[in-house]
């Protein structure tokens, strides 16, 4: 994010020698402006990726939550609770 700003800073100050003008303060709002749409970039992507691996987590879970009432076992032996009273 700085890189953007000194580059056009630096352009903006060599063309200034050579040229006279207001080159570098072009270039220098011309380079925040372009650190600012990487910064805002890299934080779009941190924010995307949070969000796949918040899903993948969830599909994760629930494939574990499927599998776990599938695996359900019952008793070999009637238990003595549930039998009727006239057995």
């Amino acid at each position: 994010m700085v890189t953007p700003i000194l580059l056009c800073t630096y352009i903006g100050y060599r063309i200034d020698q050579v040229f006279h003008g207001y080159w570098t303060v072009i270039l220098l709002l011309l380079g925040v402006l372009a650190g600012l749409l990487s910064g805002y970039r890299l934080v779009q992507s941190v924010i995307l990726q949070n969000e796949r691996d918040e899903q993948e987590e969830k599909e994760e879970q629930r494939k574990k939550s499927e599998k776990d009432k599938k695996e359900v076992v019952m008793p070999k032996v009637k238990s003595r609770i549930l039998r009727k009273k006239d057995e």
